[in-house]
């Protein structure tokens, strides 16, 4: 009650400040009487009005207020989700790595026991392997020991050899000269008698022969015994692959060059360089061989049982050095010169010709 009318009394004098100025007085008539109650209900009525939009304005303030604080509380709880939800991300993450590495461990683990257990099982194996091999190896001591001995597949020659000298004519060599062959037969009456005084083992015949020359001796004996009791066969051309080693071939040279041998055609088939020698250079200088070079190299194979075998197919072949066939011509050298020869082959005069031939890259013997 108190409150009500200490309202109503602030009213009144709110209302009594803005009454007008010429308003007071007297107020014993009516019609002043009457502007007052009607100033005072107009200005109570607006003092309602200003309340009301008062209260509305509050009432909007403490709407808008409470709205932003339940939206607030509404975006920490989105935020508090989102965090959960990470961290539960993070934990599912971790234990499938977890749950991972402990399977790879295990399968670690399980590798390297069997890899154990295998390995042991292969020395097992390969220690009774190697007691069966022992084992066999026994017994087949003791089958040889009661076994006579095998004779001996290496052929044996009646003077000394060297196993690295024991190599055939490859038959393409013969066929390069078949013309110079031919040639020398177009001149005889007879067929042509042909002498190689290295043996090997005898093929050199069988060559010969497929190329029309059938006359061919080449015997198993030592030529140098031969040639010291003047024995030497009666024959047309020589034509020979001598030995290498020693000095197999100085002694070959220093007996074709000499008298007995005059007029003699030879056709010796040797390594490119041996014309650089001086024992050459000194018993053909008054001769003027010539060279047959052929394009690709020969290749020399030793015949069956000759050499010991070899792991390497490269070392199967011999010789290393690159041939060609020296030609002497006797009293038919310049014919000889002449006579034209296959595509596979080239002709040098001289020295200085082969040495043109290696400058243009042409006579080296090497195959693809």
């Amino acid at each position: 009650m108190w409150s009500a009318l200490l309202e109503s009394s602030s009213k009144i004098e709110q209302i009594g400040d803005e009454l007008p100025d010429n308003f007071g007085g007297k107020q014993d008539s009516d019609e002043e009487g009457q502007q007052l109650a009607d100033f005072v209900k107009e200005r109570k009525k607006a003092m309602e009005v200003n309340e009301v939009k008062e209260a509305t304005v509050a009432v909007a303030v403490d709407v808008a207020v409470g709205a932003e604080d339940e939206g607030g509380e509404k975006r920490g709880k989105k935020r508090l989700s989102k965090r959960e939800r990470k961290d539960e991300k993070r934990k599912n993450k971790k234990k499938k790595i977890e749950v991972a590495a402990e399977e790879v461990v295990e399968e670690v683990v399980d590798e390297e026991v069997s890899e154990e257990g295998s390995s042991d099982k292969k020395k097992k194996k390969k220690k009774k392997q190697k007691k069966d091999k022992k084992e066999e190896n026994e017994a087949k001591e003791k089958e040889v020991e009661l076994e006579p001995a095998a004779p001996s597949l290496t052929p044996s020659f009646p003077y000394p050899v060297d196993s690295s000298d024991h190599c055939e004519t490859p038959q393409i060599a013969y066929e390069h000269i078949k013309p110079l062959l031919d040639h020398l037969s177009s001149k005889s009456s007879t067929s042509l008698k042909i002498y190689d005084p290295y043996f090997c083992s005898g093929s050199v015949k069988t060559s010969l022969s497929s190329i029309g020359y059938p006359h061919c001796h080449n015997v198993k004996e030592d030529c140098y015994s031969v040639w010291s009791c003047s024995a030497a066969p009666e024959s047309d051309v020589i034509i020979t692959n001598p030995p290498y080693s020693d000095d197999h071939v100085e002694k070959l040279f220093t007996w074709l060059t000499s008298s007995v041998n005059k007029d003699k055609v030879w056709m010796c088939l040797l390594p490119q360089f041996f014309h650089k020698h001086e024992y050459y250079k000194r018993l053909t200088s008054s001769i003027h061989p010539f060279y047959i070079v052929p394009k690709k190299r020969y290749i020399y194979l030793p015949p069956s049982g000759f050499r010991e075998k070899k792991k390497s197919d490269t070392h199967k072949k011999s010789s290393p050095f690159v041939s060609m066939w020296y030609v002497w011509g006797g009293r038919w050298n310049e014919e000889l010169r002449n006579v034209e020869i296959g595509e596979e082959v080239e002709r040098a005069w001289s020295k200085s010709g082969l040495r043109d031939l290696r400058r243009k890259g042409k006579g080296k013997g090497k195959g693809k």
